[in-house]
This record gives C-alpha cells, sequence and structure tokens, in this order.
C-alpha cells in the first residue's frame, strides 16, 4: 500500500473511531431519555470502548506522522483541525450527557428502605 494510500485509510479509522465514541454517547442519552436507565450500565461500558479504539487510532496516527506528512504534506495540519472538531462536538455531547444523567437520577425512586 503506498503512503498516500495509508495516510487515507488512517484518516478514515479515525473518522469512524470518532463516530462511534459520539454514537455511544447519544445512545446512551436516548436510552436514559426513554426511561431505560437499566442500560446505562452496558451503554457506559460501549463509550468506553469506543473511546480506547479512539485513543488507540490517534496513537498509530501520532507514531506515524512524520512519515504521513512526507506522504501527504498537510495531513499534520488536517489531523490537528478534526482533532478540534472532535474534542468542541464531544465537549457538547458529553454536557448533554451529564445533563440526561442527572436529570434521569432525579426521576428515580428513592432506593427502598431510604427516609422520605
Amino acid at each position: 500500500m503506498n503512503a498516500d494510500r495509508s495516510a487515507q485509510v488512517l484518516l478514515d479509522a479515525i473518522a469512524r473511531a470518532e463516530t462511534a465514541v459520539i454514537a455511544a454517547v447519544e445512545h446512551e442519552c436516548a436510552a436514559l431519555r426513554g426511561g431505560r436507565s437499566d442500560e446505562a450500565p452496558r451503554l457506559q461500558a460501549r463509550i468506553a470502548d469506543a473511546s480506547r479504539s479512539y485513543l488507540a487510532v490517534i496513537r498509530t496516527a501520532r507514531s506515524r506522522l512524520d512519515r504521513l506528512e512526507f506522504a501527504r504534506p498537510g495531513i499534520r495540519d488536517e489531523l490537528e483541525r478534526r482533532r478540534t472538531a472532535f474534542a468542541a462536538l464531544l465537549k457538547i455531547e458529553l454536557a448533554v450527557l451529564a445533563a440526561v444523567r442527572a436529570a434521569a437520577s432525579d426521576a428515580l425512586p428513592p432506593p427502598i428502605g431510604a427516609a422520605a
């Protein structure tokens, strides 16, 4: 595989990983909004798995960055633009998730035997 093709494959892998993280966060939000708080632990694990995959592909990109930049000038800047955009979107999505989690925990009945 030539270096330019390798760079594109890596960019595509990063995009897929970013999409998986955002989708996992949105899925938990939807479940909590739908009153399915029992799904939260599984969905939180899905977010963690997607995040690990994202970090792994980013580590790979960073380890190959000099070679990629040589083969495809400008890729360093492109990766930084993408990272900045993803970070901004993720910040918003996580703020929404925090609010939805708070609302869901407020809606739960008190534990059995808890003082009213």
